[in-house]
């Protein structure tokens, strides 16, 4: 005769078992170790990153390094020369709608450590933020929106861009909508540490004091204006590393 309480035990008994083992099969954290330098990179979810570019980089001798990728576990350890002072740093690639993507990764640890004291530097990927671990600018890129040359019937600070995304950002995460004036960039006038993704942008022009009016839009120097356009973030000219979309935008 079956005992309900049997099977409730038995599957009890299972559960507990499944749970001992996902705690025992989590590796440790890291330790400092003399003479290595090692560490964990993660994703933007919090799950592992294998093949993420490391630099393991003397901060005493120039052009000094040591570059290894991290494993499946998201995991890197790297053995150090003696006598030196090390910094790292980490980064990855991504295809993202037919182009490359190279993105510097956050240092949730960031210090700097002797061979002597090995060291372990954890990672992990942000689409926006300001840059630290002696990177500079923002993990998210730029979204920049001016008239064409000539054209002076627009007050650049009164352009209001709105940007839907268009499928999942470059992570594979959903994102969100954001409307927002532009203001001063490093590059011109825009929308800084915008998450990279393909958007579909839409831009009024709202003069403080007047009822704001739609503005046309396009990817700079590309085709026709419209009502909105979809694009796709590029590099920069100068800097590698940083994205930007670039737009023009007029009165109808």
């Amino acid at each position: 005769m079956n005992d309900p309480r049997r099977h409730a035990t038995f599957a009890a008994t299972l559960a507990l078992a499944a749970t001992a083992s996902a705690f025992t099969s989590a590796p440790p954290p890291l330790k400092p170790e003399p003479g290595f330098a090692q560490g964990q990179v993660l994703d933007t979810r919090g799950a592992p990153v294998p093949g993420a570019k490391i630099i393991v980089d003397s901060t005493v001798l120039r052009d000094v390094n040591l570059i290894t990728k991290t494993d499946a576990r998201g995991r890197y350890r790297v053995p150090l020369p003696p006598l030196n002072s090390w910094r790292v740093y980490a980064s990855i690639e991504r295809e993202y709608h037919g182009r490359t993507y190279a993105f510097d990764l956050h240092p949730t640890t960031d210090k700097t450590f002797s061979s002597v004291q090995g060291g372990v530097s954890d990672f992990r990927w942000q689409l926006t933020g300001e840059k630290t671990g002696g990177s500079h600018g923002t993990y998210g890129g730029t979204v920049l929106a001016s008239a064409e040359a000539g054209d002076f019937s627009i007050e650049g600070q009164a352009v209001e861009l709105t940007l839907t995304p268009n499928g999942p950002l470059v992570d594979g995460n959903p994102g969100t909508t954001i409307k927002a004036k532009v203001a001063a960039t490093g590059d011109g006038l825009g929308l800084a540490d915008v998450p990279i993704g393909r958007y579909t942008v839409t831009a009024r022009y709202a003069p403080p004091g007047e009822t704001s009016r739609a503005l046309l839009v396009r990817l700079e120097g590309v085709g026709e204006y419209g009502e909105r356009v979809t694009g796709d973030f590029t590099e920069h000219k100068y800097v590698r590393g940083a994205y930007q979309l670039r737009l023009d935008v007029r009165l109808p």
